[in-house]
């Protein structure tokens, strides 16, 4: 097969990517592909963007000229956190090609040592992967800033939170809880 050099028309972008790496805020390398979210839906990952998008708008309020989450209001609602968060999940694992992650079984004795489940990674990161595929590279400095500020008002321990949540709740030590 002809070389970029010797073919003009040789595909650079088509066919599939081979990933770029991505750094997470735990510091975490894995390496990515972003398909773009026309290309999510066709593979059944993004079916339900719409919901997704209604989820976030509807706890979504503009402050001071930009938006805040009313995090007490989607707290109070553990179904649609479960349900973001599912989202989220399946975009992660088909989206993140090393460290090969895997949806959580429903079933914790079906786990597997040595395979990297959703639930065993930040939820921080997970939304930056999220943000990184769906939104670009321009976007992650933005959600680094805004990200901070969301999570402030989320309670410190995970006891704090709806029982129906605390499966998806982790401690982080001196700075909150990881969904």
């Amino acid at each position: 097969m002809p070389t970029t050099e010797e073919n003009k028309y040789a595909p650079t972008t088509w066919g599939g990517s081979t990933g770029e790496d991505l750094t997470v805020p735990s510091g975490q390398l894995c390496k990515v592909r972003r398909p773009g979210p026309t290309a999510l839906i066709n593979e059944g990952v993004l079916h339900s963007m719409d919901q997704l998008t209604a989820i976030v708008d509807a706890y979504v309020t503009e402050v001071e000229g930009k938006p805040k989450v009313n995090v007490d209001s989607l707290m109070k609602q553990p179904s649609k956190i479960i349900e973001m968060i599912h989202i989220v999940d399946k975009v992660v694992c088909a989206t993140v090609i090393e460290p090969k992650v895997h949806m959580t079984p429903n079933d914790s004795t079906s786990r597997q040592n040595g395979v990297i489940y959703t639930d065993m990674i930040d939820i921080e990161d997970r939304f930056f992967i999220f943000q990184f595929v769906m939104g670009g590279s321009n976007d992650l400095k933005r959600f680094r800033e805004e990200s901070e500020e969301l999570v402030g008002d989320v309670p410190a321990v995970a006891e704090d939170v709806h029982p129906s949540l605390r499966g998806h709740l982790r401690k982080r030590p001196a700075s909150g809880v990881e969904l």
